[in-house]
């Protein structure tokens, strides 16, 4: 229980750092959700997108749907 309560925090807090690399912080936030639960790609691409650093928002807003996938998201702002 401690542990499930541990990861939920740390997810929780987790952002995008300024000096943190896209596809470095996008699998440290999946291996803190697989600790947690199973998610879909619809769900993990909308947890990757608000967790980014703002700039990054804006660049995929003004570039393209959210709509596409998680990695497609990615690919984008890599």
């Amino acid at each position: 229980m401690n542990r499930d309560i541990d990861v939920t925090q740390q997810y929780a807090n987790t952002l995008q750092r300024s000096d943190q690399m896209i596809r470095t912080f996008a699998v440290h936030l999946s291996t803190l959700k697989h600790q947690l639960s199973l998610y879909n790609d619809e769900h993990k691409r909308a947890h990757l997108f608000i967790k980014l650093r703002s700039e990054l928002r804006v660049i995929i807003t003004n570039v393209q749907s959210i709509s596409i996938t998680r990695n497609a998201l990615i690919d984008l702002v890599a």
